[in-house]
C-alpha cells in the first residue's frame, strides 16, 4: 500500500491524488498509522506534503490521539509541528473539546498553542457554553484566563449577549 501511495505521489496524475486520500492513505492510517505518518513525512515539501500530513494527524485522531500527538511531538520543525497539534486537537474536539484541551495543554503552551486554545474555547463554548464558562472562569488568573473568558463570551454573544456581557465582566 505504500508503494501504491509513492508512486501515485511520483506519478504526477491528479486521478492518483485523488485515489491516495480518499482510498489508499485511510487504508494505510488504519493499518500501521506509524507507517502512514513517515511516508507523509518523506514527501517533498510543499502541499502535497502538508496535505499527507494533514491527513494523517485527524484520521489518526479519530481512533487513538495520544499516539498521533506522540508522532507530532516528535516532528522537527516547529511550525510543522504546532499545525499538527492543532488538525489532532481540532479532530478531537469534534467530539470532546475538554478532551482536546487537555492533548493541547499536555505539549505545554506558547503563543501559537495560546491561540489555538482560545479557539477550543470558543468551540467548546458554541456546544456548551455553561461549561467552557465555569472552565474558563476556574482557569489559573491571568492573561490566558482573560483570553479564555473573552473566546467564550464571543460565542455566546450572539447566542445570548447578556450572559457574554456578564461573562466578560
Amino acid at each position: 500500500l505504500s508503494q501504491q501511495i509513492l508512486a501515485a505521489i511520483n506519478s504526477g496524475n491528479p486521478e492518483d491524488e485523488v485515489a491516495i486520500f480518499t482510498n489508499q492513505l485511510p487504508a494505510l492510517i488504519r493499518a500501521d498509522p506509524w507507517l502512514a505518518a513517515r511516508l507523509a513525512e518523506s514527501a517533498n515539501v510543499g502541499e502535497l506534503r502538508s496535505e499527507l500530513m494533514r491527513n494523517v494527524a485527524q484520521q489518526w485522531a479519530t481512533t487513538t490521539a495520544q499516539e498521533a500527538v506522540k508522532w507530532v511531538s516528535q516532528l522537527s520543525d516547529s511550525n510543522e509541528r504546532d499545525t499538527m497539534l492543532g488538525c489532532v486537537c481540532f479532530q478531537v474536539a469534534q467530539t470532546d473539546v475538554p478532551g482536546a484541551i487537555k492533548v493541547l495543554e499536555g505539549q505545554g503552551l506558547d503563543g501559537r498553542r495560546e491561540i489555538m486554545l482560545g479557539n477550543l474555547a470558543e468551540t467548546w463554548a458554541a456546544k456548551d457554553p455553561e461549561s467552557a464558562a465555569n472552565w474558563a472562569e476556574n482557569y489559573p488568573s491571568g492573561e490566558t484566563r482573560d483570553y479564555l473568558i473573552m473566546h467564550v463570551a464571543l460565542s455566546a454573544k450572539s447566542t445570548d449577549p447578556e450572559a457574554a456581557a456578564q461573562l466578560i465582566a
